[in-house]
């Protein structure tokens, strides 16, 4: 009879141990699970910055298009708050070095033509670059990258703009 308070103590021990260990264990899922959640919830911040710049870019040209809009392509950009002012550097130094008259493409769309209906998500690359493909024209498809600017995510490459030869897509 001796042994039985020692026993109940070491039992005791033990339960704590196993308590305590659990919820270590649940607090350090809790914390992965939050990091997750916060990451889903950046990526989703993204792909709204990306989808925005793009989509409200084809309602320009469609307006271009029609003959609707009084402001030029330059304007446009320089009046954007969806892109970062290194984006918007790198666009206007592109089109004053280029004799806009012979450009192949829009260097936004990277290509001639476009998605009219305008575009969609397609990927995200574990490089922080994403892919857009055209809602009804799936094999039509653009680089993006965006940056975070004073707490607010922004597109800083897209087209030809600030994405390196390697990563653009042939149309």
């Amino acid at each position: 009879m001796g042994n039985i308070p020692h026993k109940c103590g070491v039992a005791c021990m033990l339960a704590l141990i196993i308590i305590f260990s659990c919820k270590k264990s649940t607090e350090a899922n809790k914390s992965v699970e939050d990091a997750t959640q916060v990451k889903e919830e950046s990526v989703a911040m993204n792909t709204n910055a990306a989808l925005q710049f793009i989509n409200d870019y084809v309602d320009f040209c469609n307006l271009q298009l029609q003959k609707d809009n009084t402001l030029s392509a330059e304007e446009w950009v320089y009046k954007n708050d969806l892109i970062t002012p290194d984006f918007k550097s790198s666009y206007l130094s592109l089109i004053k070095s280029a004799d806009t008259e012979y450009l192949d493409a829009d260097s936004i769309l990277d290509a001639q033509d476009y998605p009219e209906k305008g575009f969609e998500l397609s990927e995200i690359k574990d490089d922080g670059f994403l892919i857009v493909q055209g809602k009804e024209w799936k094999e039509f498809q653009v680089v993006m990258k965006l940056k975070q600017v004073d707490n607010k995510w922004l597109v800083d490459a897209c087209g030809t703009i600030n994405i390196p030869n390697s990563l653009r897509l042939s149309k």
